[in-house]
């Protein structure tokens, strides 16, 4: 619960103090919850592309060193 709005009108934010309602009182109640496969597949989701991107960029020093062509630099002797 993120407020409690009073017969008239005025409202008030909820700060996690235990309060009792009676059924007779209540209206409307609404509750969101995660979906726990979908949580888990987003997270899931979320790594691979992290690992995608460090793979991709090299980021661990794992690459091979043909892709940086001959070294040096200056005059051949």
């Amino acid at each position: 619960m993120r407020s409690v709005t009073y017969i008239n009108g005025q409202s008030n934010q909820w700060s996690n103090e235990r309060i009792v309602v009676g059924k007779q009182y209540v209206t409307n109640a609404k509750e969101r919850r995660f979906s726990k496969g979908r949580t888990a597949l987003v997270a899931a989701g979320a790594v691979a592309g992290v690992l995608a991107f460090i793979a991709s960029r090299s980021l661990l020093g794992l690459g091979s060193d043909r892709e940086r062509g001959p070294g040096g630099g200056g005059e051949p002797q």
